[in-house]
């Protein structure tokens, strides 16, 4: 697991596009999360520490997006690591704050 901090970036957002793979868990300052499709994880990426664990069977697709802050006037995250599903019903929780 390689983790980093982005440089660039206020918030980031990683989409889940399969989960038909072994490995390739998602950490965000120390919280493991294993996004099934159509998750969406969003936070951070300048203040969080995050990196994806190696994949071990299959491949991973993911969608990673990253705002800057003149494009997220309503979103401050500060420590805060919030998780959406697209798919059939949608949800949203807050891992962590």
């Amino acid at each position: 697991l390689w983790e980093h901090k982005d440089v660039d970036g206020d918030v980031t957002f990683i989409s889940a596009l399969n989960d038909d793979f072994e490995g390739g868990v998602v950490a965000i300052d120390g919280t493991k999360i294993s996004l099934k499709q159509g998750d969406v994880v969003a936070f951070d990426g300048t203040k969080l520490k995050h990196g994806v664990s190696e994949v071990t069977k299959g491949n991973r697709y993911s969608l990673s997006i990253w705002l800057k802050e003149s494009k997220t006037e309503l979103i401050k995250f500060k420590k805060t690591i919030i998780w959406i599903n697209w798919f059939g019903e949608c949800t949203m929780r807050i891992v962590s704050h």
